[in-house]
């Protein structure tokens, strides 16, 4: 428990005030005019310190009488009250007491009840000026009543005790939080003993706050004054007092002490076959309230009459059931009766077997036994009979499934002739086989049976068919491989023979030996396909070979400056723009002759262009006297290859422009050394051209 909490609860006798006040309200009082908790707290410090000083006491513990003083731990700290030892008239009764700073709890038996302190505090004493102000006597506020038996020290100290005006005493205990049930039942005991009428009073919100002591009080405080029973509150009043905000106006408006009666009201629920209580309320005066305190405490609602007729109500309705369960019992010992489910077997037995529990309401007690032991009999019968007739429903209804199953695969059969799907379906069909011999049906063996066959006719018609496929199927692969064989061989020895001339239809043979060579690889002869690809192309390579030497002797060995082209360039040109009709016979040979001709043409090009960059490269890396010497004796091939180089641009084969550029160069270099230019110029100006045109270094080569 923090400071604040703790004087939020803790009552001090304080010095000049006429009543008790709590440790938190003499802290508000002595800031009330400076509102400074420094000054407030030094003022008050000082008030006690002067009265120990002087022997006097300015605050004590209004719980143990023990005198206190207000302190702080350090600078730091807020100050609390505490109690001092040297100061207090009973050690006992201090170490007893519930604020004492040694205390492992603030909590004694039944003395302090967490957060009453404010609401306890004024409401005690706003009901004591309310009582006296309306004209009851003897009014007091925590005063000790004591008991009239001379052998026993007991006391009590109620927060309010009075007297009415007809002569009853009352004490009144305000409650808010939990209390013991020991606490109670004593302090009951001891006031009834005394013949006051205690009345429990509740704050306003208790029922949510603190259910626990209101219902104790509502029902066990009145169940303990009678002997257990399981009717107990049938003999019994059960009333609590709550005073809430509108019982405290009504009081004040009427003059009088109003409380708010909180009562249970008791129904019987036929459905759950229990009493459900409702708690209810009404207003009530203190001079309404029925008094009986040497037996009782206060009620103002009788309930007992509710809760006696909601029990007679519990009992006929179970004795209503008592004799339809009797009946029901007497009509299964006398006939077997019939279920519709598998679950009625037990909840009828479960029925038979309670009973027993009823054997002692009942005169006939061994009729009954004997009911009992025919009723279980008869539904044991009776569930013997129920699952024998389920069982067969459930055989009939598996075997119509198996029928039914077996039909859809043999429907399946005759649509898909398949091996693979028969062998399956006769699995499936031998699967449900098994899964029904323990039904033991004739009828049912023999449909299998019969099913099964016209599976296995049919799965051996299947492989009959299928083996003489097979059959049929290798011999048209041997026919097959014996061919391809033979076609090969032929091919091969007719390659090696060699063309007479060019093949007119050269893409048939290609298509030809891909086809055949594909097939040999098929069938496994790497080896042979291998052969046949390079025995073709070296037949092809000597049939252009061949045609080349015999029609064209010089350009099929390239540029040499030995030899002369024009009148072989003349007949290639003239053949190659010849067009013939397509109708015309012999326009295959020559196509193909066209075709072998451009070949040529094309590959004594790419040689004259070797010729030309070797010479030109020769004169790029050449020194003066190396470079005058070079166009001194290759300056008329030089001209020949430009004229050659011409006279194929004229007729359609373009060269590489390099080229040309080249022969440029190296023609205009001819024609300054014939003019007899000064060499060093020679080679400036062919450096300058290469320079220019190829951004190379006439020494390295190199781009610049």
């Amino acid at each position: 428990m923090d400071t604040i909490e703790k004087h939020s609860l803790w009552e001090l006798e304080v010095e000049n005030f006429d009543r008790v006040v709590l440790a938190s309200e003499l802290i508000d009082f002595m800031s009330s005019d400076t509102s400074d908790a420094d000054v407030s707290q030094s003022i008050l410090k000082s008030f006690i310190a002067k009265s120990l000083a002087e022997s006097g006491v300015y605050a004590k513990c209004s719980n143990c009488g023990c005198p206190v003083h207000f302190i702080a731990r350090n600078a730091t700290t807020e100050a609390y009250f505490r109690h001092i030892p040297s100061r207090a008239p009973s050690i006992e009764k201090m170490q007893r007491c519930s604020f004492y700073s040694n205390s492992e709890t603030f909590f004694g038996k039944g003395q302090i009840y967490k957060g009453e302190g404010k609401w306890h505090f004024e409401t005690k004493h706003f009901l004591a000026e309310h009582l006296k102000a309306i004209g009851y006597k003897h009014v007091y506020v925590e005063k000790f009543i004591f008991s009239k038996d001379p052998e026993t020290d007991k006391r009590r100290k109620p927060d309010i005790s009075f007297v009415d005006i007809d002569g009853n005493r009352f004490v009144i205990e305000l409650t808010r939080w939990w209390m013991s049930p020991e606490v109670v039942y004593e302090r009951e005991k001891f006031f009834r003993t005394e013949g006051y009428n205690l009345i429990w009073l509740f704050s306003p919100n208790c029922e949510d706050a603190n259910p626990v002591t209101l219902n104790m009080i509502l029902y066990g405080s009145a169940a303990s004054r009678e002997e257990a029973s399981a009717d107990v509150l049938s003999k019994v009043e059960c009333n609590a007092f709550v005073l809430s905000d509108e019982a405290i106006r009504r009081m004040t408006v009427h003059r009088n002490l109003t409380f708010e009666v909180m009562y249970p009201v008791p129904t019987y629920n036929s459905n759950l076959q229990r009493i459900d209580i409702h708690k209810h309320s009404q207003w009530a005066l203190l001079e309404e309230l029925n008094l009986d305190p040497k037996h009782r405490l206060p009620f103002a609602v009788k309930t007992s009459k509710s809760f006696k007729d909601a029990m007679d109500e519990k009992r006929f309705s179970e004795r209503r059931a008592l004799a339809e369960k009797i009946r029901q019992l007497r009509q299964w010992a006398l006939a077997e009766p019939t279920f519709v489910s598998e679950g009625e077997h037990d909840d009828k037995m479960q029925q038979v077997r309670s009973m027993s529990s009823y054997n002692g309401n009942i005169r006939c007690a061994r009729r009954l036994m004997a009911y009992e032991q025919m009723a279980i009999k008869n539904l044991d019968n009776a569930y013997a009979k129920f699952m024998a007739s389920k069982t067969r429903r459930q055989v009939a209804k598996e075997i119509r499934f198996v029928r039914s199953a077996i039909r859809e695969h043999l429907l399946d059969i005759e649509r898909l002739q398949s091996e693979n799907f028969l062998q399956a379906r006769y699995s499936r069909i031998t699967k449900i086989a098994d899964s029904v011999k323990q039904y033991q049906s004739l009828q049912l063996v023999t449909f299998i049976n019969k099913s099964l066959t016209k599976v296995e006719k049919q799965l051996q018609e299947i492989r009959a068919k299928r083996t003489a496929v097979t059959r049929a199927e290798q011999a048209s692969k041997q026919k097959s491989l014996d061919n391809h064989i033979k076609e090969r061989e032929t091919f091969i020895e007719e390659l090696r023979v060699g063309f007479s001339d060019i093949p007119e239809d050269l893409s048939i043979l290609q298509m030809k030996k891909e086809r055949i060579v594909r097939k040999a690889k098929e069938y496994g002869f790497l080896g042979r396909a291998d052969e046949l690809e390079l025995t073709f192309n070296t037949a092809v390579k000597n049939a252009y070979h061949d045609y080349e030497i015999k029609n064209y002797p010089n350009l099929s060995k390239g540029w040499s400056p030995e030899l002369r082209y024009k009148t072989e360039l003349d007949a290639a040109f003239t053949l190659c723009a010849k067009t013939l009709h397509k109708r015309d016979p012999q326009k295959k040979k020559v196509d193909s002759y066209q075709q072998a001709t451009r070949r040529l043409l094309s590959q004594f090009r790419v040689s004259l262009n070797e010729q030309i960059g070797r010479f030109y490269q020769d004169l790029q890396y050449a020194d003066q006297p190396t470079f005058a010497a070079l166009l001194r004796k290759n300056a008329a091939t030089v001209n020949r290859m430009g004229e050659c180089f011409s006279y194929m641009q004229s007729h359609g084969y373009r060269n590489n422009s390099d080229i040309h550029t080249q022969l440029e160069i190296m023609g205009g270099s001819i024609e300054q050394f014939h003019r007899g230019v000064d060499l060093r110029t020679i080679v400036r100006l062919f450096s300058d051209e290469n320079r220019r045109h190829f951004g190379l270094d006439e020494q390295t080569g190199q781009s610049v």
